[in-house]
Order: C-alpha cells, then sequence, then structure tokens
C-alpha cells in the first residue's frame, strides 16, 4: 500500500491547457496567494487520489531529454521556479494535445515541501487534469431570502488525470504515482506522449523489449507466411498472458519453433545487456503490445481476413492465378 501524506500546500497555481488540434490556446495564472480556503479540499483529495503501482521518468536513449522530467527537476532544485516550469509543463501537455478527444481544461499544480512517504519526510509535486467540470447549485443570500444558482467547478471527488512526483532517485526518473482511471485506461496521451513514464520495476521494461522483439523476429523469419506470423504471434501472447513469469525455456518450447528459437538467439543482444533468461511479466506492457499486434491478413482493397483463434483452418498456396487463402469453417 502506498505509504503518502500531506497536512498542507505550499504553492498551488491553475493554467488552462487547450486542444492544439482544434486551435485552442493556453492561458497562464499567477501562483495562487491565499491557500487556506482550498488547502483542507485539496489536502484530502491528493491524499486519497493515487495508486501503489511506482512509475519513473524515462526516455529511451537519455533520462534528461524527457521534457516534463528536466521541468520537475528544475522545481525540485529550486523552488523559486515553480511558476516558471509550471507554464514550461503547460506548454508541453498543450502540444501533445492534439487529438480531436482530448478536452480542453484546468491543469493544476502544487508543491508541497514537507509529505510522509515511506517513512521518509521529503517535498513532492502534484499535476492533475479537470476536463468534465461538475454541475452544483450554489446557495446565496441577500435581503430578499435565500436562493440557488447553478455553477460549474472542479469536482472534489476524485482526480481525473494526474501524477504524484516524490522528490526521491531523480538519477532513476523519480517516484512516480498516477490515479486509478490512468492506470486502467492506460491514456496513452497522458502516460506516453506527455509523462513519457515507465513502470519502476525491470519486469515493465523486459516484457516489453521481450514482446517487441519477438514481433520483429516473427516479422522477418515469416515475411512471406502471414498464417504462420499469426499463429506464432498468438502462441507469443497466450504465453504472456497465461503465465507471471517468462522462462525462456519454457517459452521456447511452448512454441515449438525451431527458426524462432534461432533467430531470437541472434537478436537478444540488441535488445539486453545480458541474454535475460527469466523474468517477472508485467501485464501492463503486455496490454499495450497486444493492441499493436495484427491479426489479420490484408489481400488488397478488397478482402481482409481476420483470424481470431485457430489459424489450421487456413491454408496459403499459389496457382496458375495467383496467390489464394483456403478457409475451413464449420456451421454451428
Amino acid at each position: 500500500m502506498l505509504d503518502f501524506k500531506i497536512t498542507n500546500l505550499d504553492k498551488f497555481v491553475v493554467h488552462h491547457v487547450g486542444n492544439k488540434g482544434k486551435g485552442d490556446g493556453l492561458i497562464f495564472s499567477e501562483n495562487q496567494k491565499d491557500l487556506s480556503n482550498i488547502n483542507p479540499h485539496l489536502v484530502g483529495l491528493i491524499n486519497r487520489s493515487f495508486v501503489d503501482e511506482k512509475f519513473n521518468f524515462y526516455f529511451e536513449s537519455d533520462l534528461d531529454l524527457n521534457p516534463v522530467y528536466r521541468f520537475v527537476k528544475k522545481i525540485f532544485n529550486s523552488k523559486d521556479s515553480f511558476h516558471d516550469q509550471t507554464k514550461n509543463i503547460s506548454r508541453f501537455l498543450y502540444e501533445q494535445s492534439t487529438h480531436a478527444s482530448i478536452k480542453p481544461g484546468e491543469l493544476c499544480f502544487s508543491y508541497i515541501e514537507k509529505c510522509t512517504y515511506n517513512g521518509n519526510v521529503t517535498d513532492c509535486l502534484v499535476i492533475f487534469k479537470s476536463e468534465n467540470k461538475e454541475n452544483i447549485l450554489n446557495i446565496r443570500n441577500n435581503e430578499d431570502g435565500i436562493f440557488l444558482e447553478p455553477i460549474s467547478g472542479i469536482g472534489l471527488n476524485k482526480i481525473e488525470k494526474g501524477c504524484l512526483v516524490i522528490n526521491l532517485e531523480s538519477e532513476k526518473g523519480y517516484a512516480v504515482y498516477l490515479v486509478n482511471n490512468l492506470l486502467n485506461n492506460n491514456i496513452k496521451y497522458w502516460n506516453d506522449d506527455f509523462l513519457h513514464i515507465c513502470q519502476e520495476s525491470n519486469s515493465y521494461l523486459y516484457t516489453k523489449n521481450y514482446l517487441n522483439m519477438v514481433c520483429k523476429t516473427v516479422d522477418n523469419v515469416y515475411s512471406d507466411n502471414q498464417v504462420k506470423k499469426i499463429d506464432v504471434l498468438t502462441k507469443t501472447l497466450d504465453y504472456f498472458e497465461s503465465n507471471n513469469n517468462f522462462n525462456k525455456l519454457d517459452f521456447i518450447d511452448y512454441l515449438a519453433d525451431s527458426s524462432i528459437d534461432l533467430a531470437l538467439n541472434e537478436n537478444s543482444s540488441n535488445y539486453f545487456e545480458s541474454n535475460i533468461a527469466d523474468f517477472k511479466i508485467s501485464k501492463n506492457a503486455i496490454k499495450k503490445q497486444k493492441k499493436a499486434v495484427r491479426k489479420s491478413i490484408k489481400l488488397d482493397d478488397n478482402f481482409e481476413i481476420f483470424i481470431n483463434k485457430n489459424q489450421n483452418l487456413i491454408e496459403q498456396g499459389i496457382d496458375s492465378k495467383g496467390k489464394f487463402y483456403k478457409i475451413y469453417y464449420q456451421n454451428d
């Protein structure tokens, strides 16, 4: 369970980030000076919002090339830079907000000088975005009595998109935690394009890299045999989804494909510093990779064959008319 608690906000600012693809803009604000009214509400919201699955900022070639990591690091190195760096982070999120489905919203930043985290006292940064406003009826008093009027604002039940960054282990990309919605649904533009984070344990990277290696290997080995390619990739995903731990010998036995076995041994040095034979399987890495695995054969502009389970019911061949696929099926 995540051992984290704050009691007070030290700095807070809200900027508006629109959808760049739709021509929206950015609106910057100054730091909110009086936090007394919002402090108890936001402290409670932050304390209960983040899930116990640790991530790190990362970048494939050099961690310092991760923009959000670089801006956050400047805040932790000098809290006086908080306002300038929140504007930089907002600009970067704006650049990633190009898809038509991304909603504009208020991007909120809170810097906390003292938080308790796993028995340590350190500082932290909270970033969250509110895209869907809640409507409430406000009670208004005047000389004629009590009246209700509708107003909209940021809800206090949950954070839609947000991260908590703990100022520890900066060389590893800090300790980063997400809200439950981002963990379950993997909002790509926030997790990948904006934050660019990965799970702290090597299991995520090992799973991701091994699946990438298998996919590229299968593409090369069976470039002319789409049926066999889909068969091997389907078996690979079945193995990773049904096991908690990866064992290379078990995996090779499961595939029972000597061509793939030989090619994987040749390619492993390109993906791993050593010949990794065992690691814990990350289910989140599988979810991301699964979306990239194609289970269909595109013949031309007219035909595309989708294969769900049994690849033995389709045969590939060539005759005088050209390439063909023969499909067997059973009526239920």
